[in-house]
């Protein structure tokens, strides 16, 4: 087994290190920009559209002579002032946008590992890596790649086996029920 020297594995430990701050970064930047896009009311349209319509009834029912009035303001709060306020966050902050997608766009050019695997340069993968290494779980990179994709074939095999144990909880509850059923029919009998 070939184990990496200290300076190596200091190189190793270092681009790891690199990436990380990188994609923290990139991954901060990216919230940031997503966060100019948020509409006020987070809903689907089919809820907004829900919500206006059962307010119709209720308004036009309760307040007859003030309902139009309200109608026309949940409208324009429901379907026109989200699509605003968005616009005007980012009419607002059109320099601050363009400098994240900047900044965004140097990150991934930045982003070319000598060592690393471009499928490992993630926030999860890297911190896992690298506290293989720390930890003396893994002396090399192949190690640790290895190990880490030991752990996450584990992880899918026991969230799959949850899911497994979730429908056999569902399964047994209704035969539960089912068995309940059928002696109550019979007492009816």
């Amino acid at each position: 087994m070939e184990e990496y020297t200290n300076d190596e594995k200091n190189i190793l430990l270092a681009e790891i290190s690199y990436y990380k701050k990188l994609v923290d970064e990139y991954v901060s930047l990216n919230s940031e920009l997503n966060e100019y896009y948020v509409r006020p009311i987070d809903m689907s349209l089919w809820k907004r559209i829900l919500i206006f319509f059962v307010s119709y009834v209720l308004i036009v029912n309760i307040f007859r002579i003030f309902g139009l009035i309200l109608i026309v303001i949940l409208f324009y709060l429901f379907f026109i002032w989200p699509s605003q306020n968005v616009r005007g966050k980012l009419k607002k902050n059109m320099s601050r946008i363009d400098e994240i997608h900047i900044k965004l766009k140097n990150i991934e050019n930045k982003i070319n590992p000598e060592l690393i695997p471009d499928n490992y340069i993630n926030q999860y993968a890297l911190s896992k890596l690298e506290s293989y290494l720390v930890n003396k779980r893994a002396d090399t990179l192949k190690e640790a790649l290895n190990l880490f994709e030991q752990e996450k074939r584990h992880d899918e095999q026991m969230n799959e086996l949850s899911i497994i144990h979730q429908i056999q909880e569902s399964t047994n509850r209704k035969a539960s029920e089912a068995v309940t059923l059928g002696w109550i029919n019979l007492f009816k009998r």
